[in-house]
């Protein structure tokens, strides 16, 4: 295993977007209230316009971090994401920053109307709302689009290895976080049924694009990925995988989940050495019912319809 994080870079959002509150006053909001010091309690915040009106950039942010989760995984509290990946993430990224400057535009150029509503909505409070609005230089200070990408670096002196230790930590991570997708992947396309879509074979493919880019970082990574594109290609492109299609898929899903079933099957090819075969404990599914018999001299099969549910049963895709 690599002893360093060559080829990658580590990334975090700095999106920071307004609550639409303001701190309480205790002199003026709760005049004449009995209440303890401050140093013991605090005044609290009071909302001054309607949380909704963030939603758009809200948004924003979480398309950023899919995107980044699309091609990264989380590593020592940011997201680890190979060098190739970032010239495609940084068009997305520069789409993004745009597109949150427009709403938070939009959101100024309406900022009274939107005050006035809430008052409106909270008749009681609004000299309250009104009295403590937002402005411009708020929204302005508080709403920012950063995204941080810096490279990790080893320390000149580490004497217990502390930077060895997160770097060995890298490839459990990424594969901890392809296996929680591939989680994600069997319940949504797989779970309770015997017969998959083409989406189901994106999605998985889209796992193993995610895996081929930390290659960089195990030997072991690329000849896994390369083998389950060869099980991928050899299923039909179009219309809905049935039978032996079927449980080769949701197989090879399956296996995305095993962390150190990846790792092994992946040592023993880059090591030259014939695949171990790997069983994957497949669930029960219904048959459907039996059709009228059919008389030949060898047993005829439809490889469209799925064996009888007696059980868990295994299937080898290798």
């Amino acid at each position: 295993m690599s002893n360093t994080l060559q080829g990658m870079v580590l990334i975090r959002p700095l999106i920071s977007i307004a609550t639409g509150t303001v701190a309480v006053d205790r002199n003026t909001d709760l005049a004449g209230a009995i209440l303890p010091p401050s140093s013991i309690v605090s005044d609290g915040r009071k909302r001054v316009v309607d949380p909704k009106v963030f939603a758009p950039m809200v948004n924003i942010r979480k398309s950023v971090e899919r995107a980044i989760q699309k091609v990264g995984s989380p590593f020592v509290g940011s997201h680890l994401v190979p060098e190739a990946k970032l010239a495609d993430l940084e068009v997305i990224l520069q789409s993004k920053e745009a597109d949150f400057l427009t709403a938070l535009d939009e959101l100024i150029a309406h900022l009274d109307q939107h005050v006035h509503e809430f008052a409106k909505a909270n008749p009681e409070w609004a000299h309250l709302i009104r009295n403590n609005a937002l402005n411009e230089a708020m929204l302005r200070e508080r709403c920012t689009f950063q995204v941080a990408m810096f490279k990790p670096a080893a320390p000149e002196k580490d004497p217990n290895g502390r930077y060895s230790a997160a770097v060995n930590g890298a490839i459990p991570a990424v594969l901890a976080d392809v296996a929680g997708e591939a989680d994600d992947v069997l319940k949504i396309h797989f779970e309770g049924t015997a017969k998959a879509g083409q989406r189901a074979v994106t999605a998985v493919a889209k796992l193993l694009t995610k895996m081929e880019g930390f290659s960089i970082l195990d030997p072991r990574i690329a000849p896994c990925v390369q083998n389950f594109k060869n099980t991928l290609d050899a299923l039909p492109k179009t219309g809905v995988l049935k039978g032996g299609d079927f449980f080769a898929l949701h197989g090879l899903a399956k296996l995305l989940t095993d962390q150190e079933g990846l790792l092994e099957y992946g040592e023993s090819v880059f090591a030259d050495l014939r695949a171990p075969t790997l069983a994957i404990s497949l669930p029960a599914v219904e048959t459907p019912p039996p059709g009228p018999p059919v008389q030949a001299e060898a047993p005829v099969t439809d490889a469209s319809t799925p064996p009888p549910s007696s059980g868990p049963m295994n299937w080898s895709i290798f």
